[in-house]
């Protein structure tokens, strides 16, 4: 495919990562946006040309998702990651982040503690929150630039909490997490009565030697999981929203279900299961995923040599997973906001500050990889001149 170093410019089409990072970095004049996590490729050309087949049918009422797109799904899981599952047990839902909420909503009260392990994903803290939840935090561990679970912390959480949101893979800094770790963490679950909610939409980035291991693959314990997948992530569909849930049991899917359809968001639109449906289902979705995966690790490669020879103290771990960079440069004793300033004012370069993903963050940087080649080659560039400037303040 020759679309990786084409990229369409996206300025002025209401992209959040292009037309609002001057509003959200509180900052005059453009920035190069390494920030938020989509994509600035095209499409795969086959989920193109199955919304543009879907647009000239030119009617676009009710729609819903058929047994066809289920069995895509099914079929995916089985090929890609080892997992069979019941398709009877799967929702659809306009994202993975509402169905997120409407399982807290479903499986817990105000009050209630819902545990998270940070540095994570900010909505895992930000939307239990807001439902009036009690978060408890127990941080990972970190070994060598990557995460590891502190059970011993989980443990004594799980005695009292009723919800685990689990990031599988984690984000950031892209941890794929071990078969026998999971299955600790299935067994633990299971005997505290905790439901795991299993945040999954990074599965697909995953690099070799890794292998992404589902949650509910593993679950000999007989834990209440709701397993989280979406299309979105994978193909640069966010915009789209659709995702699904699968849950470990029918009482668990009904209970869920009863929840969505009160909030009358059962049902993604007519253009999000067009995609889905060629995303899954089309050959060449795979091969669109296959480049742009080794583009994900060409961008990897060059941004860690040129950065790690112009500061040799910072630490950045080899991606297993995702296309996410996460940046160490604690050694270099800076204050983030002094760090994020010169980004911002000198290199004109808008990166997600590691305090975002609580304080265990604190001293990172997230740098998002999937650009072009010539885009990635002006964000070292202007990485350095910012932390030159810095360093010599």
């Amino acid at each position: 495919m020759t679309i990786w170093n084409n990229i369409p410019t996206r300025v002025g089409t209401n992209s959040v990562k292009w037309d609002l990072a001057e509003t959200i970095y509180k900052t005059d004049g453009p920035l190069l946006p390494m920030w938020v996590a989509d994509m600035d490729f095209r499409v795969a050309p086959s989920i193109e040309r199955a919304l543009q087949q879907r647009l000239d049918h030119g009617v676009f009422g009710y729609s819903s998702p058929s047994e066809h797109s289920k069995q895509l799904l099914q079929q995916w899981l089985e090929t890609s990651h080892r997992w069979t599952i019941d398709p009877a047990l799967l929702s659809f839902h306009q994202g993975v982040l509402p169905a997120i909420a409407a399982s807290i909503e479903t499986f817990s009260e105000e009050g209630d503690e819902v545990v998270i392990t940070s540095p994570v994903y900010p909505p895992f803290r930000s939307i239990p929150e807001q439902l009036d939840r009690r978060v408890v935090d127990c941080p990972l561990i970190e070994n060598d630039g990557t995460y590891e679970i502190d059970f011993n912390a989980l443990e004594r959480a799980f005695q009292t909490a009723k919800l685990f949101i689990f990031c599988n893979p984690h984000n950031p800094g892209g941890t794929v997490w071990r078969e026998e770790d999971i299955r600790t963490l299935t067994e633990l679950a299971a005997r505290e009565g905790v439901v795991l909610l299993s945040d999954e939409i990074h599965s697909d980035l995953v690099y070799e030697p890794n292998e992404h291991v589902p949650t509910a693959r593993v679950n000999e314990a007989g834990a209440s999981i709701i397993t989280f997948v979406a299309p979105t992530k994978t193909f640069n569909l966010a915009g789209i929203q659709i995702a699904a849930s699968i849950a470990s049991t029918i009482d668990l899917k009904r209970a869920l279900d009863r929840t969505t359809q009160s909030h009358m968001t059962m049902g993604p639109n007519a253009f999000a299961l067009a995609a889905w449906d060629a995303a899954y289902g089309d050959p060449e979705s795979n091969e669109w995923l296959s480049e742009m995966k080794s583009l994900i690790q060409r961008n990897e490669s060059f941004m860690t040599e040129r950065l790690l020879e112009a500061f040799p103290h910072l630490r950045i771990a080899p991606l297993q997973s995702t296309y996410l960079l996460w940046i160490d440069y604690r050694a270099y004793e800076l204050k983030e906001r002094d760090v994020m300033d010169a980004l911002l004012q000198v290199g004109r370069l808008a990166l997600e500050p590691g305090s975002k993903y609580g304080e265990a963050g604190d001293g990172f940087l997230r740098l998002n990889l999937a650009t072009s080649e010539q885009l990635i080659e002006e964000a070292v560039d202007r990485f350095i001149e910012s932390f030159e400037s810095l360093l010599a303040s």
